[in-house]
């Protein structure tokens, strides 16, 4: 049986960004899947350019950086205002992670979030999908 994961983007080599790898190869490995490759840059990718646009499209699930709401900070996205050019990528669903203490509390942020994009939505520690 193959995995429902493509491919795996590295944004940033914080902890809170690529730690759980050791975990997705466990994954892999309980799964008897193929192994999935993993795309990273010496750069630390803090905007969304072209190319990740690029890789991203058809994806059923984009995963991606919701720390910083109404705040900026170097390393990571602004999702409030990142959020309306993520609308317009051809993706399936959009989940944000790694949610920061500038966002409203989660019940409050999943309705902000809908208001700029229907399709995406805070994850939250113990979320489980089906691909």
């Amino acid at each position: 049986m193959g995995s429902p994961v493509d491919a795996v983007l590295l944004t940033h080599a914080h902890r809170d960004a690529c730690g759980g790898i050791p975990a997705l190869r466990d994954w892999v490995r309980e799964r008897s899947a193929a192994a999935i490759p993993v795309y990273a840059s010496a750069q630390t990718i803090t905007a969304l350019t072209p190319r990740l646009r690029s890789f991203a499209s058809g994806a059923s699930v984009l995963v991606i950086d919701g720390a910083m709401w109404g705040r900026t900070l170097f390393s990571h996205l602004t999702i409030d205002r990142e959020l309306p050019v993520l609308s317009g990528w051809r993706v399936g669903r959009i989940l944000l992670t790694q949610v920061g203490k500038t966002a409203s509390p989660h019940a409050r942020l999943a309705r902000e979030v809908k208001e700029i994009c229907p399709r995406a939505a805070p994850a939250y520690d113990g979320l489980s999908l089906t691909l």
